[in-house]
């Protein structure tokens, strides 16, 4: 049992590494989301102001800050008394998991279309809002939709009926 606990111990640290990288992953997603939300919604002054408001609890309610925080304080505790062997163990099984997850964010970040390349502006990030009602009305305006996404065929009295409360007869 004696042999099997620095492995025990690197394995648990290399996927408490992953799962430490996702939560601030999905942290640093959200922020980076809002704000790219609140540059887009410029004309909108009530927009703006609730994304404003939304940036505190996103920021600092979020499980990855405090997630970062307490890994970093329960480490510097750990190693800075004396301490098992296999605590090494587990912080280099750690540090190993988190350059994997980069290893893997940075490949797939590389391989990532360019906007040019791609139809949508950017795949790592959302639409704003306006960009996604910008679409719907452009594919239900359009005279060849025919409601493919949902598994029916609408003909034009039903389409008029989804095209937001308008009416084809302008």
């Amino acid at each position: 049992m004696d042999r099997a606990l620095p492995l025990i111990a690197a394995l648990a640290g290399f996927f408490g590494g992953i799962v430490l990288f996702g939560m601030v992953g999905r942290w640093l997603y959200v922020v980076t989301a809002t704000v790219r939300e609140y540059r887009n919604a410029a004309q909108s002054d009530a927009l703006r102001k609730s994304l404003a408001l939304a940036l505190f609890p996103v920021t600092f309610l979020h499980s990855g800050p405090w997630a970062m925080g307490i890994a970093i304080v329960s480490s510097y505790y750990l190693l800075s008394r004396p301490h098992s062997p296999n605590w090494l163990w587990f912080f280099s099984g750690a540090s190993v998991g988190l350059l994997f997850m980069l290893v893997l964010v940075a490949r797939a970040v590389r391989r990532a279309p360019t906007p040019a390349e791609s139809d949508a502006s950017n795949r790592f990030f959302p639409a704003s809002s306006q960009e996604v009602v910008a679409r719907r009305r452009a594919t239900l305006a359009d005279d060849t939709y025919e409601g493919r996404s949902h598994g029916v065929c609408l003909g034009e009295s039903e389409a008029s009926v989804h095209n937001f409360g308008r009416s084809n007869a302008a």
